[in-house]
């Protein structure tokens, strides 16, 4: 299962099938293997360009099944057959449909993603992946703080870089998501952070600093 940024939280990031954040602010293995597939469920999602790129190349093989309750967003930059109604109700009819298989079956392509996931774990993005040459970056630090934390705290992100840095990094367990700004929404951190540490008075409450790239 891969996820938007707002579908962050869907699946606790530690689970065996979980696979990561997508699309152009995503990891590269999760691209790779939307791009592979030939068949995408896409529940409760847009299409947006940061998903998406190009849409003439953007999963040039498979047949799409989008599923959301507002028919305006199933209409939205996707290539493929839409499906309204609750995710829910969709989901467990789906699950009712598939045939039961054996995983070994699937054993050639669980390792060919465990190979992209390796791959696209080692290399450096937007300054990330310094740390393993001993330099403090970013994305250590936000690791660092999801490990001390163990992934149970509230974080906070403004829209820009350090937002991403957050998607990519904090390693959320959810259910609860991080509360990140959107488009237009730079200086959201400040209050947001306030509020969500009164509201959950028993957690530790992290907000992110701005950056030139959120400027």
């Amino acid at each position: 299962m891969a996820w938007t940024l707002l579908g962050i939280g869907a699946l606790d990031e530690t689970h065996p099938l979980a696979y990561g954040y997508m699309g152009m602010h995503g990891w590269k293995h999760v691209n790779r293997a939307i791009q592979s597939a030939d068949l995408i469920l896409a529940f409760g999602m847009r299409f947006d360009d940061r998903v998406t790129g190009s849409v003439k190349t953007y999963a040039p093989y498979a047949r799409i099944v989008h599923v959301d309750i507002d028919p305006g967003d199933r209409q939205e930059r996707r290539r493929g057959g839409p499906g309204g109604g609750d995710a829910r109700r969709v989901m467990a009819a789906l699950l009712a449909m598939l045939p039961v298989t054996d995983p070994a079956e699937r054993a050639d392509y669980h390792a060919q993603l465990a190979e992209w996931r390796r791959e696209s774990l080692a290399g450096s993005w937007h300054g990330s992946g310094a740390s393993r040459s001993g330099y403090l970056t970013a994305d250590f630090v936000i690791e660092q703080i999801g490990d001390v934390t163990n992934h149970d705290a509230t974080m906070v992100a403004d829209v820009g870089q350090n937002q991403m840095w957050m998607a990519r990094y904090a390693g959320i367990v959810g259910p609860q998501p991080p509360l990140l700004g959107r488009p237009g929404n730079d200086g959201l951190r400040g209050p947001t952070a306030m509020g969500a540490a009164l509201g959950r008075p028993d957690k530790s409450t992290w907000r992110s600093a701005a950056t030139a790239a959120s400027r």
